[in-house]
């Protein structure tokens, strides 16, 4: 009956290294695990890093090509504007040349009839004589 009864008492402390050695046999797996999910998270951490990065650096250049678009538009709408307003005032020169042509026109005209008019002033005087 000892021995029976040893037997019981001690079973408590096998089942406790037991249990501990299981313990830590998950504990091992667990923590194995861990690692490789750690590791994982880790590499895609770094994945995640260099994408960055590069995204990062594409939008530098997109940013400076952007502006470099944006200087040459204003470039160009100042290129435009200068030659619309050089368009009006080219045609506004020629209004007022062709209004000077027409002016000298009508004074040269105007000038010839008068000369005819004396021409024939003359003509009728010396007719009548």
């Amino acid at each position: 009956m000892f021995k029976f009864r040893y037997f019981f008492c001690s079973l408590p402390y096998h089942y406790m290294q037991l249990k501990d050695l299981f313990r830590l046999q998950i504990k091992e797996k667990t923590m194995s695990e861990l690692k490789t999910k750690f590791d994982e998270l880790e590499n895609r951490i770094q994945k995640l890093i260099y994408l960055h990065k590069q995204v990062k650096s594409e939008n530098t250049k997109l940013v400076q090509l952007n502006r470099k678009l944006e200087l040459e538009l204003k470039d160009e709408k100042e290129k435009y504007f200068r030659l619309e307003e050089g368009l009006t005032n080219l045609k506004e020169s020629e209004r007022n040349m062709t209004n000077r042509n027409i002016s000298g026109i009508k004074r040269k005209i105007n000038e010839m009839i008068g000369e005819i008019d004396r021409s024939v002033t003359l003509i009728s005087e010396q007719h009548k004589k």
